[in-house]
């Protein structure tokens, strides 16, 4: 096959004069050695289309599976249940805005507003950070 995808006419091996039987033997290798790439690249438009016909039909079209990928940790099953993942130690879980200590408070100030606009408040929202500082105990 060309890179165009045409079909191109292989002649039968008493045509070909035995000077050329390396390179008429290279012709037929490439176009076999791109068969499995352009089969791919069909059987993926087929299903695209198969998808945009059901899509058509009013029917759902197939879903995609993505792959799975599995740790080495959880493939020997030493990986904790997916009920159980949430309940180890807290992992994950911060406390709720509630029971957080606030420890300041700030008020921004929106900048200058376009002519006609209207400022209607502010809503309340938390940040949280971390402060790292030096401690030296001696």
């Amino acid at each position: 096959m060309s890179s165009k995808g045409q079909a191109f006419a292989l002649p039968s091996y008493d045509e070909i004069p035995l000077s050329e039987h390396s390179q008429t033997l290279k012709l037929v290798l490439a176009g076999c050695q791109s068969q499995p790439e352009r089969i791919a690249l069909l059987e993926e438009t087929v299903a695209q289309l198969k998808d945009e016909i059901a899509i058509l039909r009013g029917e759902k079209p197939r879903p995609t599976i993505k792959p799975r990928t599995l740790n080495q940790d959880q493939h020997a099953g030493g990986g904790p249940s997916r009920g159980e993942q949430g309940k180890e130690s807290g992992a994950g879980q911060g406390q709720k805005p509630q029971e957080l200590e606030i420890h300041e408070t700030q008020i921004l100030q929106p900048e200058p507003l376009p002519a006609g606009s209207v400022c209607k408040g502010y809503e309340d929202y938390l940040v949280q950070g971390l402060r790292i500082r030096l401690h030296n105990p001696q």
